[in-house]
């Protein structure tokens, strides 16, 4: 199944200053949508397909442009899954919403249970834990004067629903046991075609933060050190390898796991001067552009991070540079890697990946600007929140401080 190509075209009629996204189908099958957008063609970089950094909020531009792309290669993606040819007919009942039907996604999960019930396919406990599961969805129903069909739930609804659990259950695991038991009937929907979206591919099950026994939240250079000792000695499987990599690059660039694990292609580009890896992209939390010299970041290791899986070219359909794997894959990974190198009182995630990046950066150079462009906060005071709570900072200004 060949893969379609995307692309912007600015100013594609005579005359016109509007931006549209070029779809081409294969052969001569192609499309033109366009994005809503005006802009001066001086604006414009043809070559990296964004705005230009010195035309005023380019950055919320280009954030829009990635997004609206972004939108129309996932419902190829879906597409490509599923072995339906991606064309302008399926793109359009995807953007419409089509569905097989809309009918009742409670019902058809009860029907679904009740033929497996029959079937012996489940022990008597699990069974009743099945049919309350669809009790409670049909009592969201009437609490909320909603029906939940195959075309209206989206991830707003779960959230809803997310909501909705936490004040009847007061177990975190309950709650996750609820949405294992949904996903895995809503993904048997999309597969017999009755959605043509699962709802929970941009639904995570968020669980509640357990409170830190030391009050710690970096990363010391001695704990780093055993990470890089075990990334280094060969002998983890590849997904834990992969976890860990990810995790060492946002300790060294400060990249939200978003933006770690979204890295494209696209968002790479090399140093005039001396050849080294940049990474620039806009942020998908704050829409902010960061610029990140690796070469030039931790003694380049980030720089060889990002070449070794250049190197590997295990891509995937949509340009990432990182194999694919899910978050929580992935924090089960940090969890055996934290064991291993013996960290204690302080969980491995990439808020902790962060935040030992920007606390190092506020101990090797005490300039809050740098720490600002370099994590894309949006304003200098949360850069200076480093400078203030960085104690070798405050030593070295004290050091050269003459008191006479």
């Amino acid at each position: 199944m060949a893969k379609a190509k995307f692309k912007y075209l600015l100013g594609r009629r005579k005359g016109s200053d509007s931006i549209e996204l070029y779809i081409n189908f294969g052969g001569s099958k192609r499309t033109y949508v366009t994005t809503k957008l005006k802009l001066p063609k001086s604006a414009w970089d043809e070559y990296s397909q964004t705005v230009k950094t010195n035309y005023p909020a380019s950055d919320k531009i280009n954030l829009y442009l990635q997004n609206f792309r972004r939108k129309y290669e996932e419902i190829e993606i879906d597409c490509m899954n599923k072995g339906v040819p991606f064309t302008l007919e399926t793109l359009n009942k995807a953007l419409n919403g089509d569905a097989v039907d809309d009918g009742s996604l409670v019902e058809y999960m009860r029907e679904r249970i009740e033929t497996e019930i029959s079937r012996d396919k489940y022990a008597e406990g699990t069974a009743k834990h099945l049919r309350t599961f669809c009790n409670i969805l049909e009592e969201f129903e009437r609490e909320t004067l909603r029906k939940i069909t195959f075309r209206s739930l989206d991830r707003d609804m779960l959230v809803d629903i997310d909501i909705f659990y936490k004040r009847r259950y007061t177990s975190w695991e309950t709650v996750r046991k609820q949405f294992v038991y949904f996903k895995k009937y809503a993904s048997l929907a999309v597969r017999e075609g009755k959605m043509l979206k699962n709802p929970f591919d941009d639904f995570k099950i968020e669980r509640p933060k357990e409170k830190k026994q030391d009050g710690r939240d970096a990363l010391g250079m001695g704990e780093i050190r055993r990470l890089e000792e075990m990334a280094a000695n060969g002998a983890l499987d590849p997904t834990t390898q992969l976890a860990l990599d990810r995790f060492l690059l946002s300790v060294y660039t400060g990249l939200r796991i978003s933006d770690n694990g979204d890295l494209r292609r696209t968002d790479i580009r090399y140093d005039d001067k001396d050849g080294g890896i940049i990474i620039d992209r806009i942020t998908q939390k704050t829409g902010v552009r960061v610029i990140l010299p690796l070469r030039h970041l931790f003694d380049g290791k980030p720089e060889k991070i990002v070449q070794k899986y250049l190197a590997l070219n295990t891509f995937s359909n949509d340009g990432r540079v990182f194999p694919p794997l899910s978050d929580q894959k992935t924090n089960a990974k940090l969890k055996y890697i934290a064991a291993w190198a013996q960290i204690r009182n302080l969980g491995l995630t990439f808020h902790i990946a962060r935040h030992t990046c920007a606390t190092l950066l506020a101990e090797k150079t005490g300039n809050p600007y740098t720490i600002m462009q370099i994590l894309g906060h949006s304003n200098i005071e949360e850069a200076m929140s480093y400078i203030h709570s960085s104690q070798a900072t405050i030593i070295n200004s004290l050091a050269g401080v003459k008191w006479d």
